[in-house]
Protein backbone atom coordinates (compact mmCIF):
# COMPACT_ATOMS: atom_id res chain seq x y z
CA UNK A 1 0.00 0.00 0.00
CA UNK A 2 2.59 2.25 0.72
CA UNK A 3 5.06 1.35 -1.97
CA UNK A 4 2.48 2.08 -4.53
CA UNK A 5 1.19 5.93 -2.75
CA UNK A 6 5.21 6.16 -3.42
CA UNK A 7 5.01 4.92 -6.33
CA UNK A 8 2.59 7.10 -8.06
CA UNK A 9 4.14 10.37 -6.22
CA UNK A 10 7.44 9.20 -7.63
CA UNK A 11 5.87 8.61 -11.22
CA UNK A 12 4.33 12.38 -10.60
CA UNK A 13 7.27 14.08 -9.42
CA UNK A 14 8.72 12.83 -12.89
CA UNK A 15 5.79 13.36 -15.43
CA UNK A 16 6.68 17.22 -13.13
CA UNK A 17 10.37 17.07 -14.18
CA UNK A 18 10.05 16.14 -17.29
CA UNK A 19 7.29 19.06 -18.15
CA UNK A 20 9.79 21.65 -16.83
CA UNK A 21 12.14 20.07 -18.55
CA UNK A 22 10.60 19.74 -21.91
CA UNK A 23 9.06 23.24 -21.62
CA UNK A 24 12.84 24.84 -20.62
CA UNK A 25 13.96 22.45 -23.85
CA UNK A 26 10.94 24.68 -25.88
CA UNK A 27 12.04 28.04 -24.68
CA UNK A 28 15.79 27.08 -25.64
CA UNK A 29 15.03 26.31 -28.51
CA UNK A 30 12.97 29.06 -29.54
CA UNK A 31 15.49 31.81 -28.28
CA UNK A 32 18.15 29.31 -30.45
CA UNK A 33 16.24 30.23 -33.49
CA UNK A 34 15.09 33.89 -32.32
CA UNK A 35 19.20 34.38 -31.96
CA UNK A 36 19.64 33.05 -35.25
CA UNK A 37 16.23 35.08 -37.07
CA UNK A 38 18.27 37.87 -35.75
CA UNK A 39 21.86 37.03 -37.18
CA UNK A 40 20.30 36.49 -40.36
CA UNK A 41 18.69 39.76 -40.28
CA UNK A 42 21.86 41.81 -39.95
CA UNK A 43 23.38 39.97 -42.57
CA UNK A 44 20.59 40.29 -45.09
CA UNK A 45 20.07 44.29 -44.36
CA UNK A 46 24.00 44.82 -44.25
CA UNK A 47 24.51 42.90 -47.43
CA UNK A 48 22.09 45.53 -49.08
CA UNK A 49 23.45 48.70 -47.25
CA UNK A 50 20.19 49.57 -45.66
CA UNK A 51 20.13 51.47 -42.19
CA UNK A 52 18.86 48.76 -39.18
CA UNK A 53 18.81 51.44 -36.97
CA UNK A 54 14.48 50.99 -37.05
CA UNK A 55 12.89 48.86 -34.95
CA UNK A 56 11.26 45.86 -36.80
CA UNK A 57 8.18 44.75 -36.09
CA UNK A 58 7.94 41.59 -33.18
CA UNK A 59 7.34 37.97 -33.69
CA UNK A 60 10.18 37.63 -36.04
CA UNK A 61 9.69 33.93 -36.66
CA UNK A 62 5.84 34.82 -37.42
CA UNK A 63 3.92 33.03 -34.34
CA UNK A 64 3.67 33.89 -30.45
CA UNK A 65 5.08 31.28 -27.63
CA UNK A 66 2.65 28.81 -26.72
CA UNK A 67 1.82 29.86 -23.66
CA UNK A 68 1.20 33.25 -24.88
CA UNK A 69 4.37 34.85 -24.19
CA UNK A 70 5.55 37.80 -26.94
CA UNK A 71 8.03 36.99 -29.43
CA UNK A 72 11.80 38.38 -28.80
CA UNK A 73 12.10 42.18 -30.27
CA UNK A 74 15.33 42.18 -32.90
CA UNK A 75 18.05 44.33 -31.41
CA UNK A 76 19.21 47.88 -33.25
CA UNK A 77 22.01 46.56 -36.21
CA UNK A 78 24.88 48.56 -34.55
CA UNK A 79 24.16 47.06 -30.73
CA UNK A 80 26.04 43.82 -29.40
CA UNK A 81 24.06 41.01 -29.63
CA UNK A 82 22.63 39.60 -26.22
CA UNK A 83 19.75 37.12 -24.93
CA UNK A 84 16.48 38.85 -24.36
CA UNK A 85 14.42 38.16 -22.14
CA UNK A 86 11.52 35.81 -23.11
CA UNK A 87 8.54 37.99 -21.36
CA UNK A 88 9.54 41.35 -23.46
CA UNK A 89 6.59 43.07 -24.37
CA UNK A 90 5.77 43.68 -28.22
CA UNK A 91 4.92 47.16 -29.44
CA UNK A 92 1.45 47.84 -29.65
CA UNK A 93 0.35 47.22 -33.18
CA UNK A 94 -1.88 49.94 -32.86
CA UNK A 95 0.30 52.79 -31.84
CA UNK A 96 -0.94 55.87 -33.47
CA UNK A 97 1.68 56.85 -37.06
CA UNK A 98 4.18 58.94 -35.57
CA UNK A 99 4.24 58.19 -32.22
CA UNK A 100 7.57 56.82 -30.82
CA UNK A 101 5.98 53.42 -30.42
CA UNK A 102 4.41 53.22 -33.66
CA UNK A 103 5.42 50.78 -36.88
CA UNK A 104 8.98 51.43 -38.02
CA UNK A 105 9.57 52.96 -41.26
CA UNK A 106 5.86 54.86 -40.71
CA UNK A 107 6.71 58.36 -41.66
CA UNK A 108 4.58 61.50 -39.87
CA UNK A 109 1.60 62.61 -41.30
CA UNK A 110 2.04 66.33 -43.26
CA UNK A 111 -1.05 68.72 -42.24
CA UNK A 112 -2.57 69.63 -45.49
CA UNK A 113 -1.98 73.44 -45.08
CA UNK A 114 1.96 72.58 -44.68
CA UNK A 115 2.14 70.33 -48.08
CA UNK A 116 3.81 71.55 -51.26
CA UNK A 117 2.14 72.63 -54.26
CA UNK A 118 4.69 70.72 -56.69
CA UNK A 119 2.53 71.83 -59.64
CA UNK A 120 3.16 75.80 -58.79
CA UNK A 121 5.96 77.73 -60.56
CA UNK A 122 8.73 78.22 -58.50
CA UNK A 123 8.67 81.53 -56.80
CA UNK A 124 11.26 84.21 -58.53
CA UNK A 125 13.65 86.58 -57.24
CA UNK A 126 11.94 90.16 -58.02
CA UNK A 127 14.88 91.46 -61.21
CA UNK A 128 16.83 94.05 -59.86
CA UNK A 129 16.13 97.46 -60.67
CA UNK A 130 18.59 99.08 -62.92
CA UNK A 131 19.37 102.73 -62.58
CA UNK A 132 17.57 105.40 -64.52
CA UNK A 133 19.57 106.13 -67.77
CA UNK A 134 21.44 109.34 -67.91
CA UNK A 135 20.11 112.52 -68.64
CA UNK A 136 21.50 113.49 -72.07
CA UNK A 137 22.21 117.24 -72.20
CA UNK A 138 19.25 118.66 -74.17
CA UNK A 139 20.04 119.08 -78.13
CA UNK A 140 20.93 122.58 -79.22
CA UNK A 141 18.86 124.92 -80.88
CA UNK A 142 19.30 125.58 -84.53
CA UNK A 143 17.81 128.15 -86.69
CA UNK A 144 14.11 127.60 -86.87
CA UNK A 145 12.75 126.31 -90.23
CA UNK A 146 10.93 128.90 -92.49
CA UNK A 147 7.44 127.85 -91.14
CA UNK A 148 6.45 126.12 -87.53
CA UNK A 149 2.80 126.48 -87.35
CA UNK A 150 0.74 123.79 -88.75
CA UNK A 151 -2.03 126.84 -90.03
CA UNK A 152 -0.20 128.40 -92.73
CA UNK A 153 -0.74 132.60 -92.96
CA UNK A 154 -4.35 133.20 -94.34
CA UNK A 155 -4.67 134.85 -97.84
CA UNK A 156 -3.58 138.56 -98.09
CA UNK A 157 -2.41 138.70 -94.26
CA UNK A 158 0.04 141.64 -96.24
CA UNK A 159 0.30 144.50 -98.05
CA UNK A 160 3.07 146.29 -99.78
CA UNK A 161 2.47 149.23 -101.30
CA UNK A 162 5.10 151.03 -103.86
CA UNK A 163 2.76 154.25 -103.93
CA UNK A 164 3.30 154.70 -100.52
CA UNK A 165 6.25 152.97 -100.23
CA UNK A 166 4.93 150.85 -97.07
CA UNK A 167 3.88 147.43 -95.83
CA UNK A 168 1.07 146.37 -93.67
CA UNK A 169 -0.14 143.56 -91.77
CA UNK A 170 -2.27 143.01 -88.48
CA UNK A 171 0.53 143.34 -86.51
CA UNK A 172 2.58 146.35 -87.78
CA UNK A 173 2.83 149.21 -90.18
CA UNK A 174 5.84 151.21 -91.33
CA UNK A 175 6.95 153.17 -94.56
CA UNK A 176 10.05 153.94 -96.34
CA UNK A 177 10.83 157.27 -96.46
CA UNK A 178 13.19 160.29 -96.49
CA UNK A 179 13.81 163.37 -94.34
CA UNK A 180 16.76 163.51 -91.87
CA UNK A 181 19.20 162.92 -94.45
CA UNK A 182 22.83 162.97 -94.46
CA UNK A 183 24.35 162.63 -97.72
CA UNK A 184 22.42 161.01 -99.98
CA UNK A 185 20.90 159.23 -97.61
CA UNK A 186 18.47 159.03 -94.99
CA UNK A 187 16.75 156.60 -92.07
CA UNK A 188 15.15 153.61 -94.21
CA UNK A 189 11.99 153.98 -91.92
CA UNK A 190 9.86 156.69 -91.43
CA UNK A 191 6.67 155.35 -89.49
CA UNK A 192 6.47 152.55 -86.99
CA UNK A 193 2.51 152.05 -86.51
CA UNK A 194 0.44 149.87 -83.91
CA UNK A 195 -2.16 149.17 -86.07
CA UNK A 196 -5.05 148.44 -82.87
CA UNK A 197 -3.74 152.30 -81.23
CA UNK A 198 -2.24 153.60 -84.39
CA UNK A 199 0.83 154.98 -81.78
CA UNK A 200 3.75 155.76 -83.91
CA UNK A 201 7.23 154.76 -82.00
CA UNK A 202 9.41 155.88 -84.29
CA UNK A 203 11.22 159.52 -84.81
CA UNK A 204 12.67 157.42 -88.16
CA UNK A 205 14.42 154.13 -87.53
CA UNK A 206 17.84 152.88 -89.13
CA UNK A 207 18.95 156.59 -90.42
CA UNK A 208 22.33 156.41 -91.80
CA UNK A 209 24.76 159.51 -92.70
CA UNK A 210 27.86 160.58 -93.64
CA UNK A 211 29.98 163.87 -93.80
CA UNK A 212 27.08 165.65 -92.25
CA UNK A 213 25.46 166.80 -95.27
CA UNK A 214 22.21 167.18 -96.39
CA UNK A 215 20.36 165.95 -99.38
CA UNK A 216 16.83 164.42 -100.06
CA UNK A 217 17.12 161.35 -102.08
CA UNK A 218 14.81 158.67 -101.31
CA UNK A 219 14.85 155.28 -100.30
CA UNK A 220 14.47 152.22 -102.70
CA UNK A 221 13.29 148.83 -102.58
CA UNK A 222 12.89 146.05 -104.93
CA UNK A 223 10.61 142.97 -105.88
CA UNK A 224 9.19 141.51 -102.48
CA UNK A 225 9.52 137.58 -102.11
CA UNK A 226 6.96 135.90 -100.50
CA UNK A 227 7.90 132.68 -98.56
CA UNK A 228 5.84 130.21 -96.18
CA UNK A 229 5.72 132.68 -93.20
CA UNK A 230 7.54 135.65 -94.04
CA UNK A 231 8.56 138.31 -96.90
CA UNK A 232 11.97 139.41 -98.04
CA UNK A 233 12.04 142.95 -99.23
CA UNK A 234 15.32 144.24 -100.61
CA UNK A 235 16.02 147.69 -99.78
CA UNK A 236 18.84 150.58 -100.51
CA UNK A 237 19.92 153.69 -99.05
CA UNK A 238 22.94 154.68 -101.10
CA UNK A 239 24.75 154.06 -97.80
CA UNK A 240 23.33 150.41 -97.08
CA UNK A 241 22.24 147.47 -98.63
CA UNK A 242 20.33 145.34 -96.47
CA UNK A 243 16.67 143.01 -96.43
CA UNK A 244 14.11 143.43 -93.96
CA UNK A 245 11.89 140.91 -93.18
CA UNK A 246 8.44 140.97 -91.72
CA UNK A 247 7.27 137.61 -90.01
CA UNK A 248 3.53 136.56 -90.25
CA UNK A 249 2.27 137.30 -86.15
CA UNK A 250 5.08 139.40 -85.63
CA UNK A 251 5.06 142.97 -84.53
CA UNK A 252 7.87 144.05 -85.95
CA UNK A 253 10.79 144.11 -88.74
CA UNK A 254 13.95 141.93 -88.94
CA UNK A 255 17.27 143.65 -90.78
CA UNK A 256 20.04 142.38 -91.96
CA UNK A 257 22.50 144.58 -93.58
CA UNK A 258 24.80 143.41 -96.39
CA UNK A 259 26.75 145.91 -97.34
CA UNK A 260 27.62 149.21 -95.31
CA UNK A 261 29.42 152.42 -95.95
CA UNK A 262 27.66 154.98 -93.71
CA UNK A 263 29.38 156.48 -91.00
CA UNK A 264 26.77 155.89 -88.59
CA UNK A 265 23.25 154.06 -87.77
CA UNK A 266 20.89 155.64 -85.95
CA UNK A 267 17.37 154.80 -84.67
CA UNK A 268 15.08 157.30 -83.23
CA UNK A 269 12.44 156.14 -80.26
CA UNK A 270 9.38 157.62 -79.64
CA UNK A 271 6.93 156.66 -76.97
CA UNK A 272 3.46 158.73 -75.87
CA UNK A 273 2.95 159.47 -72.53
CA UNK A 274 3.73 161.42 -69.50
CA UNK A 275 7.50 162.58 -69.30
CA UNK A 276 7.38 160.75 -64.93
CA UNK A 277 6.53 157.18 -67.02
CA UNK A 278 8.98 157.00 -70.00
CA UNK A 279 11.84 155.31 -69.48
CA UNK A 280 14.67 153.18 -71.28
CA UNK A 281 15.09 149.74 -70.27
CA UNK A 282 17.75 147.58 -70.99
CA UNK A 283 18.82 143.82 -70.15
CA UNK A 284 21.32 143.38 -67.15
CA UNK A 285 20.59 147.19 -66.38
CA UNK A 286 17.99 149.55 -64.03
CA UNK A 287 15.88 151.26 -65.63
CA UNK A 288 16.30 155.23 -66.45
CA UNK A 289 12.86 156.65 -66.16
CA UNK A 290 12.22 160.18 -67.08
CA UNK A 291 14.67 162.53 -69.03
CA UNK A 292 16.28 164.38 -66.24
CA UNK A 293 17.25 160.91 -64.99
CA UNK A 294 18.95 160.13 -68.40
CA UNK A 295 20.79 163.39 -68.63
CA UNK A 296 22.40 162.85 -65.02
CA UNK A 297 23.35 159.21 -66.25
CA UNK A 298 24.77 160.95 -70.17
CA UNK A 299 26.99 163.59 -67.87
CA UNK A 300 28.30 161.42 -65.47
CA UNK A 301 29.11 158.72 -68.94
CA UNK A 302 31.39 161.68 -70.13
CA UNK A 303 33.19 162.14 -67.14
CA UNK A 304 34.03 158.01 -67.21
CA UNK A 305 35.07 158.44 -70.78
CA UNK A 306 37.33 161.18 -70.14
CA UNK A 307 39.41 159.24 -67.49
CA UNK A 308 38.99 156.07 -68.88
CA UNK A 309 39.69 156.77 -72.77
CA UNK A 310 40.61 161.08 -72.11
CA UNK A 311 37.59 161.61 -74.61
CA UNK A 312 34.61 163.57 -72.25
CA UNK A 313 32.63 161.71 -74.94
CA UNK A 314 28.88 159.72 -73.94
CA UNK A 315 30.58 156.39 -74.94
CA UNK A 316 28.46 152.92 -74.54
CA UNK A 317 30.47 150.87 -71.67
CA UNK A 318 30.72 154.18 -70.03
CA UNK A 319 27.04 154.86 -69.77
CA UNK A 320 26.59 151.52 -68.68
CA UNK A 321 28.95 151.61 -65.78
CA UNK A 322 27.28 155.16 -64.88
CA UNK A 323 24.16 153.48 -64.06
CA UNK A 324 25.57 151.13 -62.03
CA UNK A 325 26.28 148.14 -64.27
CA UNK A 326 28.72 146.29 -66.31
CA UNK A 327 28.51 145.37 -70.36
CA UNK A 328 29.36 141.64 -69.04
CA UNK A 329 26.11 142.21 -67.26
CA UNK A 330 24.08 143.76 -69.94
CA UNK A 331 24.91 140.98 -72.01
CA UNK A 332 22.87 138.35 -73.92
CA UNK A 333 24.50 135.94 -76.09
CA UNK A 334 26.59 138.43 -77.25
CA UNK A 335 23.72 141.04 -78.30
CA UNK A 336 22.24 144.36 -76.34
CA UNK A 337 18.68 144.01 -75.66
CA UNK A 338 16.97 146.96 -74.87
CA UNK A 339 13.86 149.56 -75.61
CA UNK A 340 12.23 152.65 -74.69
CA UNK A 341 8.34 152.37 -72.79
CA UNK A 342 5.99 153.84 -70.92
CA UNK A 343 6.02 152.21 -67.96
CA UNK A 344 2.64 153.52 -66.47
CA UNK A 345 0.48 151.59 -69.98
CA UNK A 346 3.55 148.67 -70.87
CA UNK A 347 3.48 150.35 -74.61
CA UNK A 348 6.67 150.98 -76.59
CA UNK A 349 9.21 149.49 -78.42
CA UNK A 350 12.04 147.08 -78.14
CA UNK A 351 15.22 146.08 -80.10
CA UNK A 352 17.89 143.52 -80.10
CA UNK A 353 21.44 144.94 -81.74
CA UNK A 354 24.39 142.41 -81.86
CA UNK A 355 27.48 143.54 -80.59
CA UNK A 356 31.06 143.53 -82.54
CA UNK A 357 33.62 141.07 -81.51
CA UNK A 358 36.50 142.35 -79.96
CA UNK A 359 39.79 141.42 -82.37
CA UNK A 360 41.96 140.75 -79.05
CA UNK A 361 39.33 139.02 -77.14
CA UNK A 362 37.83 137.48 -80.13
CA UNK A 363 34.30 138.26 -77.97
CA UNK A 364 32.31 141.38 -77.12
CA UNK A 365 34.09 144.00 -74.58
CA UNK A 366 34.30 147.23 -73.18
CA UNK A 367 35.64 148.31 -76.47
CA UNK A 368 33.02 147.00 -78.63
CA UNK A 369 30.55 149.20 -76.85
CA UNK A 370 31.85 151.86 -77.35
CA UNK A 371 30.09 152.87 -80.17
CA UNK A 372 26.55 151.82 -78.70
CA UNK A 373 25.58 155.48 -77.66
CA UNK A 374 22.52 156.45 -75.96
CA UNK A 375 21.32 160.23 -76.19
CA UNK A 376 18.35 161.45 -74.30
CA UNK A 377 17.85 164.61 -75.77
CA UNK A 378 13.29 164.72 -75.36
CA UNK A 379 10.96 163.89 -72.97
CA UNK A 380 9.43 161.19 -75.03
CA UNK A 381 12.52 161.08 -77.89
CA UNK A 382 15.40 159.23 -77.09
CA UNK A 383 18.62 158.52 -80.13
CA UNK A 384 20.42 155.65 -80.38
CA UNK A 385 23.73 155.42 -82.57
CA UNK A 386 25.61 152.46 -83.24
CA UNK A 387 27.04 150.10 -86.08
CA UNK A 388 29.88 152.20 -87.56
CA UNK A 389 31.22 152.17 -90.97
CA UNK A 390 31.81 148.44 -92.68
CA UNK A 391 29.81 146.81 -90.20
CA UNK A 392 26.99 143.95 -91.27
CA UNK A 393 25.14 142.21 -88.99
CA UNK A 394 21.01 141.22 -88.47
CA UNK A 395 18.74 142.91 -85.65
CA UNK A 396 15.14 143.35 -84.87
CA UNK A 397 12.67 146.08 -83.78
CA UNK A 398 9.19 145.69 -82.80
CA UNK A 399 6.53 146.58 -80.23
CA UNK A 400 5.46 145.73 -77.15
CA UNK A 401 2.88 145.91 -74.67
CA UNK A 402 4.00 144.33 -72.14
CA UNK A 403 6.57 146.68 -70.59
CA UNK A 404 9.76 145.90 -70.02
CA UNK A 405 9.46 141.90 -70.00
CA UNK A 406 8.03 141.88 -73.08
CA UNK A 407 10.87 144.14 -74.66
CA UNK A 408 13.28 141.02 -72.68
CA UNK A 409 11.82 138.08 -73.47
CA UNK A 410 10.76 138.47 -76.89
CA UNK A 411 14.81 139.56 -76.88
CA UNK A 412 15.90 136.78 -75.50
CA UNK A 413 13.67 134.42 -77.67
CA UNK A 414 14.84 135.90 -81.28
CA UNK A 415 18.41 135.57 -80.24
CA UNK A 416 17.88 132.02 -79.43
CA UNK A 417 16.00 130.82 -82.34
CA UNK A 418 17.68 132.96 -85.27
CA UNK A 419 14.48 134.40 -86.08
CA UNK A 420 11.00 135.39 -85.21
CA UNK A 421 9.12 131.48 -84.18
CA UNK A 422 5.04 131.87 -84.02
CA UNK A 423 4.00 130.37 -80.57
Amino acid sequence: MRSSIWAKRWSMQTDSRDSKAGRLRLGSSRLWLAATAVLLASLTFSACGESLDETFDADPLGELDAAGDAAVPLPLADAPLSPQPVDAEVAPLDAPVGSPDGPPGDEPEVPPDAMVNLDAPPRMDAPPKLDAPPKLDAPPKLDAPAHLDAAPPPPGWFTVSATETSVTTSDIRWRYAYGYLHDSDGYAIREFIDPQTQEDYSGGFDAVYKNYAWSKVPVSFGAVTEHADYLEIPVTTGLTKKIDRVYYGFPGIEIEYLENTSEWTEDFHHVAGAANDIAFVMYGMNDIVGVTHGKQVWADSALRAYTKYGQKINYGDTFIEANGSTVQQCLYKQHFIYGFINKATGYGVGAVYLLPIDPGTQAPSDASAKDFRVWWTESNRIEIEFAPEGRTFKRWLYRVSGGREEVISVGKALIDAGRFVRN
